[in-house]
């Protein structure tokens, strides 16, 4: 008997977007993934090449305009497309009106934003290089902000095909403006502007998806009574994501004032490189979100198995990844950046284990915010700010750019330990052996290979090593063949219909 293929899947064989019904955790993550992929080589590639053709003082005053954007920019959003995301996931009758609801409460909170950057800077004492960028990265926030929450819909609808589009959308606008700006000698105000630009692209094509693929248009009946309570509601979210922009950018706005503009630009090019890794947690929990939040109402046993198995795919996938970043560091730089940020290798020997770090944190965030406790995240990445700004001002000025490097790796490993122990006592017990053993002997067992590899080449050191690990992880049946067949039998399926 010939195995079904998902429908979803039938569709994208097909050549044709699938229609408005929900998608599967495979199909939504096939298309984020093939999105961020996408992103990912569009926007690398223009870094890569900014970063060669700027000086490395201009490309670190560009990072640190960028670092400030990001975090203005998650204080606009304050929690506002993940509480309506929440809300949307039960109330399909609503989504018009939720929507409507977000998008005013992100006009608020964008143009509060978008005013405070400037002013930011000037507090700041940075150049007016810098405040130039800041401006146009004050007018991107406008249009930034209103795409949260058309993605918010069609998570909820959980056809993420659509978001997918918003994202290659603005990538390309971005690397189709941005390469020939810097070509043409912009310089980093030419790359914002591209940022800028691809923002703007992307608002009409959300809204024009929205209704014409989803029926939906937002609805501002009663707005402006319910955007106030909206915005109460999401500030403890809000918040969380508030601190955690902070917490992500202090480090490069604190290497450049407590080093220099040089040294902002050989820990950013690192940082960038990890964040760049963390579009697979990222596209993973935004499709898992919306089913495991119905499924923990529901059945809250099978949501915990379903929850650890996304987090042991996530270790699955992400203890490689690290030892490629840290051990193969160096040579990755290098290649990439040219010899000017040959010091960012050390930088990455560090950053690189955060990798495993970022993607439990993304994980067990979404597990908290579905079980509707947010409020112990506040507390939780507070005092990871505040561990990491202390650890820098320490680290700092005594080791330069890997000082901020390892503050963000002890603060996020308390962060995690923080998460972990609300989930375990508030959520769901945490079945610590089933999750760790298996990867920590694996990641022993790559020691000797790093060793010997390692003075002949960090990269081939690096490379061996990860598949080392997966291949550990596989002949110990990490994850169960049982278990990887939600995710085989589709592909398994495709190919065979294709052949």
């Amino acid at each position: 008997m010939e195995p079904e293929i998902d429908p979803s899947l039938k569709d994208l064989e097909a050549g044709r977007p699938p229609t408005h019904e929900p998608a599967t955790l495979l199909a939504n993550s096939l298309f984020m993934l093939l999105a961020r992929g996408f992103t990912l080589a569009s926007g690398g590639a223009l870094v890569v090449y900014a970063a060669r053709t700027f000086s490395v003082s201009e490309y670190g005053r560009y990072a640190v305009a960028v670092a400030m954007m990001a975090i203005f920019g998650l204080l606009s959003e304050v929690g506002i497309s993940s509480l309506a995301l929440r809300e949307m996931s039960p109330q399909e009758a609503r989504r018009a009106q939720i929507l409507g609801v977000a998008l005013v409460a992100e006009i608020v909170t964008s143009v509060t934003a978008a005013i405070l950057l400037v002013p930011a800077g000037l507090a700041l004492g940075y150049s007016s290089a810098v405040l130039v960028l800041l401006a146009i990265a004050g007018a991107s926030l406008l249009f930034q902000g209103l795409l949260p929450p058309i993605d918010a819909t069609f998570k909820a609808q959980r056809v993420l095909v659509y978001a997918a589009a918003l994202i290659v959308v603005q990538s390309a606008v971005t690397a189709g403006v941005g390469f020939p700006l810097v070509a043409l000698g912009a310089g980093p105000a030419g790359l914002m502007t591209a940022l800028l630009l691809g923002a703007a692209a992307a608002v009409p094509v959300g809204f024009f998806l929205l209704k014409k693929e989803l029926g939906i248009v937002p609805s501002f009946d009663g707005t402006r009574k319910l955007v106030r309570p909206f915005l109460r509601a999401s500030a403890p979210i809000g918040f969380t994501g508030a601190l955690t922009a902070i917490y992500d950018r202090v480090d490069v706005v604190m290497v450049s004032k407590l080093d220099s503009a040089a040294a902002a630009a050989i820990y950013s090019i690192p940082l960038t490189i990890v964040q760049y890794s963390m579009v697979v947690p990222a596209i993973i929990g935004t499709a898992f979100f919306p089913l495991f939040a119905n499924t923990l109402r529901a059945d809250p046993a099978s949501a915990r198995d379903s929850f650890f198995l996304v987090s042991r795919l996530l270790l699955f996938a992400s203890v490689p990844i690290a030892l490629i970043l840290a051990v193969g560091g160096g040579d990755i730089v290098t290649i990439l950046f040219g010899d000017p940020y040959h010091g960012s290798g050390g930088v990455l020997l560090v950053l690189g284990w955060n990798v495993i770090l970022g993607f439990q944190i993304f994980l067990l965030w979404y597990g908290l915010l579905a079980a509707h406790r947010e409020r112990g995240m506040v507390v939780l990445m507070a005092a990871g700010l505040a561990l990491n700004v202390v650890l820098n001002f320490v680290l700092i000025p005594a080791y330069g750019p890997k000082g901020a490097a390892a503050s963000l790796i002890v603060s996020d490993a308390v962060v995690l330990g923080g998460q972990a122990w609300l989930i375990h006592r508030r959520v769901f017990e945490i079945p610590f052996g089933q999750v760790l053993v298996k990867p920590l002997a694996a990641a022993a067992l790559v020691i000797p290979v790093v060793v010997a590899l390692r003075p002949y080449s960090e990269l081939l050191a690096g490379t061996v090593a990860a598949l080392v690990c997966v291949v550990v992880l596989l002949v110990t049946r990490y994850i169960s063949r049982q278990e990887w067949e939600p995710l085989t039998k589709p592909i398994v399926a495709l190919l065979a219909r294709v052949g």
